[in-house]
């Protein structure tokens, strides 16, 4: 994500060894949904709210199809 931004705008704006926040400002769109999951469980949306409940229902709807 350092070499290749999600965004234009991308700021980090936190780093401590291996980990890194990163501050966006933009709209999210469903195309920006699958980018953070294609980074797996490496990524973590902290804010806004809504965005981070998209991201945990995208995740536990994969789960659910193979739980199994």
């Amino acid at each position: 994500m350092k070499s290749l931004p999600f965004q234009a705008s991308q700021k980090i704006v936190n780093e401590i060894e291996a980990t890194f926040t990163v501050e966006l400002f933009m709209h999210p769109t469903n195309d920006f949904v699958m980018e953070i999951m294609r980074h797996g469980s490496i990524c973590e949306v902290l804010e806004p709210q809504s965005l981070r409940e998209n991201v945990r229902e995208q995740v536990n709807e994969m789960y659910e199809k193979y739980k199994g």
